[in-house]
């Protein structure tokens, strides 16, 4: 039943996720707006889209919450912490690009399960922070 859609999900409102997306490769909105916040340091507006309407806004920055802490660059407050934990057992849905033709409708959790969702996230965070 994994990643199944019920009659009740409307799939054109479900927030899409992806670092790579069509023809010209390009992040989703919510990721260029985590970049954005990343490049001018705003740590506090992304952990303020962890409470975001927003399914994707609630990936990418508990993803990227978690990646500055483990770098040491962010500690995670208590709060956050248990934001985090919700996220990541959530059953909202999210669009999940992964590469042009696969798009993957999920729910929060099962995406937090994947290892390879997370390695292409945390990929695309390393990348944003050391080489710009």
């Amino acid at each position: 039943m994994a990643g199944k859609l019920t009659a009740q999900v409307d799939l054109e409102k479900v927030p899409r996720i992806g670092f790579a997306c069509g023809y010209g490769g390009n992040p989703t909105e919510a990721v260029q707006k985590v970049g954005g916040l990343l490049e001018s340091e705003n740590y506090r507006e992304i952990v303020q889209l962890l409470e975001s309407g927003n399914s994707a806004e609630k990936f990418i920055s508990a993803v990227t919450i978690n990646y500055l802490h483990s770098e040491g660059i962010k500690s995670i407050e208590e709060r956050e912490l248990s934001l985090i934990l919700a996220i990541q057992k959530s059953t909202e849905y999210i669009c999940y690009c992964y590469g042009c033709t696969d798009i993957r409708f999920r729910m929060l959790f099962e995406i937090f399960e994947q290892e390879n969702y997370l390695a292409e996230a945390n990929a695309w965070i390393a990348n944003y922070l050391y080489s710009r």
